[in-house]
């Protein structure tokens, strides 16, 4: 073997990486590649393998229904009182959910119903009574549209003025004026 003479540490570091990161002809010969049939009767022998020892479906069906008939009444009642609980809880949760959209006004405000069901059903007391007084902390505001007469757009002042009275009731019969 020959030795190098190198005056600098970073030269070594140099020439040892650019001999690492080529393979070598043991390792390029040591690579094999598949064809597409090879790959997949590779993969079907390992699917075969793995569930070689797995039962069948009709095996499967009979085996749950023998587990259930070793059930006893006690058990069962118990399945059955836990779906009872779980339809209950849905059932209480959409009546409340209806509560709080009966008393929404529009759509930007039905986004807030998940949010406002949670926090109430968080308090002690009826639903209902909690719904009530939280809205009465926050209420909603309904605004009714406002209607264009065709004249003024000043919209702060709704009452009607003389001179629109006046006005309606000149044109009361034309079909062109605007109420």
């Amino acid at each position: 073997m020959e030795q190098k003479n190198v005056s600098n540490v970073d030269d070594v570091k140099n020439n040892e990486s650019t001999e690492n990161t080529e393979p070598t002809a043991e390792q390029k010969s040591s690579e094999k590649t598949f064809t597409q049939k090879e790959f997949k009767e590779a993969l079907e022998k390992e699917v075969n393998r793995k569930t070689k020892n797995l039962p069948s479906k009709e095996d499967l069906k009979a085996f749950n229904d023998w587990k259930e008939s070793q059930k006893t009444n006690e058990e069962k009642a118990q399945e059955l009182q836990k779906k009872y609980n779980a339809i209950e809880n849905d059932n209480v949760s959409l009546k409340r959910t209806r509560q709080i959209l009966g008393k929404l006004v529009d759509e930007e405000t039905l986004d807030k119903a998940s949010y406002i069901e949670y926090k109430i059903s968080r308090l002690e007391g009826d639903f209902e009574d909690n719904l009530n007084s939280y809205f009465e902390k926050h209420p909603i505001k309904k605004e009714k549209p406002n209607k264009s007469t065709g004249f003024s757009q000043n919209t702060a002042n709704t009452q009607i003025s003389d001179e629109k009275a006046y006005l309606d009731k000149k044109y009361a019969n034309n079909p062109y004026y605007k109420k």
